[in-house]
């Protein structure tokens, strides 16, 4: 090797260092690349998880106005039965734009058969869920309290899990910075959560104050 090495001339000892120098430049470049891509398809992956639950989180907010003002009509309030047909257009829309986003993002983010089957979530089906809150519209007015209150909180649920499989296969749930995964929580864990406790705290209140006043278990009920 060193005879070699004595036997070349000077340029080509020169071109010998700038390949190894080329070579090893090419390949921290590569790793730097390849770690950008890596960190930019996570940061998409969340993106989609986000485009997802945007129609989700507006769902659970609009489900429990219904179940609401069903209630309320049910009770005969003239006023509630007018609000009625808006608040269902509102639903109507956002399962709507939840199916545009299923066309998109559904089979990426696992929202199939299949998919949802490997979680034991293939109950939440977006087209299930839609065809049940057609069905649960269409007789709304005209079901019981507690079959009406049943059916709304089964919607509610399934929204829930879907929320909770759009973090799961979005990345979301996976966030590594701290700043960003606080957020993340609220977002998928602690807002939908809390979005469900407010809304029946406020159903039972009402409730509570059109009787008159809580009894011991309604007063227990709401320390819970």
């Amino acid at each position: 090797m060193k005879q070699l090495l004595r036997n070349t001339t000077v340029s080509r000892r020169l071109a010998l260092i700038s390949v190894s120098f080329t070579i090893l430049t090419g390949f921290l470049a590569w790793l730097i690349v390849s770690n950008i891509n890596v960190n930019i398809r996570f940061a998409q992956w969340e993106l989609y998880g986000n485009q997802y639950q945007r129609p989700l989180v507006k769902l659970l907010e609009l489900l429990p106005q219904h179940r609401e003002l069903v209630r309320r009509t049910g009770l005969g309030e003239s006023e509630a039965r007018d609000q009625l047909p808006a608040v269902q257009a509102k639903v109507d829309e956002a399962f709507t734009s939840l199916m545009a986003v299923q066309q998109r993002l559904g089979v990426p983010l696992q929202f199939t058969q299949e998919g949802l089957a490997k979680r034991k979530r293939e109950h939440v089906l977006p087209d299930t869920v839609s065809k049940e809150w057609e069905a649960l519209k269409s007789k709304a007015v005209g079901m019981p309290q507690a079959a009406s209150l049943e059916a709304h909180a089964h919607l509610i649920a399934d929204l829930r899990v879907m929320i909770t499989h759009a973090g799961d296969l979005s990345n979301l749930i996976l966030d590594p910075d701290l700043d960003s995964y606080y957020l993340m929580d609220v977002t998928l864990v602690a807002a939908p959560q809390h979005q469900d406790r407010l809304a029946s705290l406020v159903a039972t209140c009402e409730e509570i104050l059109r009787k008159g006043g809580p009894t011991p278990k309604e007063r227990t009920q709401l320390a819970i």
